[in-house]
């Protein structure tokens, strides 16, 4: 038996998080998705349950942005995969400056 994928996807855009929850369903075999609409609701999933195959998390949110959650799970020491995505570009890219100095951080 196959134990599904377990992806906590985090938008504050229901249709945003939906899409991705249907793309990931169409690309994954036996995929469980779980969605949150914030970073703070998400830091509060986490509190609860942290198996988690992937995080896929926007950057821009106003309950807690993207960084918050990341520094959330590098704070408390989990061990789980992050994807950080967003459709900011020039300027509105200043706050990613902090995980250009994390050494688990690869950029595509």
């Amino acid at each position: 038996m196959i134990t599904p994928k377990k992806v906590l996807i985090v938008d504050d855009e229901e249709n945003i998080r939906h899409l991705n929850a249907m793309i990931l369903e169409n690309i994954i075999d036996d995929v469980v998705i779980q969605e949150a609409g914030s970073g703070n609701e998400a830091i509060k999933i986490l509190s609860a349950e942290t198996d988690f195959d992937l995080i896929f998390s926007d950057f821009h949110m106003d309950d807690g942005s993207g960084e918050t959650l990341y520094k959330h799970i590098k704070d408390n020491n989990l061990d789980l995969p992050f994807l950080l995505y967003t459709s900011a570009c020039g300027d509105e890219l200043g706050g990613l400056s902090g995980f250009l100095d994390d050494s688990k951080v690869n950029f595509y």
